[in-house]
């Protein structure tokens, strides 16, 4: 409206220029309360609203974890929220639509099956992908994609889920003071979601001209770089039937990605492509040998978690390499790398 320019059309057609995927971020369904709170002091946000008005309807904030709290969205209000996704959905055919929460409020119920039933026929009609993603159950199973804020699952899980969470730790936006995360717990992060059947969504905040910080560009480049080498494993790849090794592992839930864990040489991460198993060392530590318990040799007591014939065992970017199967696993040569980031090896088998 002011800036007299169509912003999201805009970006969608510079991320479809760099062949990036479209996603739109929604967080309307708040806006119910969300600038209550400016009645609390002399500002523009008054009680006189009507809609159509920027802070409109600025009604209480409730409890926000109560499926029916009071006060219970409006009729007028549901409908302005179904037909303001709906404007998304026809105008720039997303091929995600990214939900915060308060969609799980029971008001929103039918008005969010309304959305997704348009918008996954919109897509179908149209011949352009579609996913829902969501928050804190605020769709029924199986029929979009569960994120988890700043975190993830403990285990591999049967459906195809998201965590999003950012490149820095103490916002998600541009500021002068980030405290941004390391290259490596990004690319442990995105390796441990991904044995897990999820899917990554990094959050960048540009400054206000639009440009990204120097920093910001490093990190992104270093783990494009990374996903050059040993991407194979991760871009359309599937869990294995083991998922991890180690006893370090992320704590089931959200906001759990800030907690600093100490990854070692025998945390590996497993997944499945291209009919080879894949095992990334999260943490090489500069060694040059990494033992994964899963190939260890076959005994009568002791049967090892897979039994097949390998043919080769290579380290993504670096070629073939040493092995051999021991009783407390198969025993690889690995060689280190760069600022000792995670170690991609691909087994191949007969």
């Amino acid at each position: 409206m002011v800036p007299k320019r169509d912003i999201i059309g805009e970006l969608k057609q510079a991320a479809l220029t760099h062949d990036l995927h479209f996603c739109t971020s929604n967080h309307r369904a708040e806006h119910w309360w969300l600038m209550s709170h400016g009645k609390e002091f002399d500002s523009d946000v008054h009680e006189l609203l009507k809609k159509g008005d920027f802070y409109w309807p600025a009604m209480p904030e409730p409890n926000n974890q109560d499926l029916f709290s009071q006060p219970y969205p409006t009729t007028q209000y549901l409908e302005d929220w179904l037909e303001r996704v709906v404007e998304i959905i026809d105008r720039y055919e997303p091929e995600l639509l990214y939900f915060d929460w308060w969609v799980q409020h029971q008001a929103f119920k039918p008005y969010f099956q309304e959305m997704a039933a348009y918008y996954y026929n919109h897509g179908q009609k149209h011949h352009h992908p579609t996913g829902i993603c969501f928050k804190y159950d605020g769709m029924a199973f199986d029929t979009g994609i569960p994120d988890v804020e700043r975190g993830g699952f403990a285990e591999a899980k049967p459906f195809y889920w998201q965590t999003d969470t950012a490149i820095a730790n103490n916002s998600w936006s541009y500021t002068t003071s980030l405290e941004y995360k390391s290259i490596n717990e990004i690319l442990i992060t995105l390796i441990d979601v991904v044995s897990k059947n999820d899917n990554l969504l990094l959050n960048v905040g540009p400054k206000a001209d639009g440009s990204f910080a120097q920093t910001d560009r490093d990190i992104l480049t270093a783990i494009g770089a990374w996903l050059k080498v040993n991407g194979e494993g991760i871009y359309g790849s599937r869990p294995w039937k083991i998922v991890r090794e180690g006893e370090t592992n992320i704590s089931e839930g959200m906001f759990q990605d800030t907690s600093k864990l100490q990854y070692g040489v025998q945390d590996i991460r497993y997944t499945a492509n291209h009919g080879a198993v894949y095992a990334y060392v999260l943490n090489p530590q500069h060694k040059t040998a990494v033992t994964l318990k899963a190939f260890h040799a076959f005994d009568e007591k002791n049967e090892p978690p897979f039994h097949w014939v390998i043919k080769s065992v290579s380290q993504l970017g670096a070629g073939e390499t040493t092995w051999q199967i021991k009783p407390e696993g198969m025993v690889v040569k690995i060689k280190p790398t760069e600022q000792d980031q995670p170690v991609g090896l691909k087994i191949v088998l007969e």
